[in-house]
């Protein structure tokens, strides 16, 4: 959860973690850092991504560009 959901969109690449800065920030009474589901548009199939961003912000920075 983000304070404010819906599309992010961008001219060019951004991380999961910026497209949550973009929507407003985590809605931490609400959000599950190490379930994040990423939905992206490619061409025409809609793609579901599970990150876990806790790990990124303490430091792992696997994933983080997805």
């Amino acid at each position: 959860m983000v304070l404010r959901p819906g599309k992010v969109l961008s001219d060019h690449p951004i991380s999961a973690l910026e497209a949550v800065m973009e929507a407003g920030g985590f809605d931490y009474t609400k959000a599950n850092l190490r379930d994040v589901v990423v939905i992206r548009r490619e061409g025409n199939v809609m793609k579901n991504y599970k990150l876990n961003l806790k790990a990124v912000l303490q430091g792992n920075k696997a994933n983080r560009f997805i």
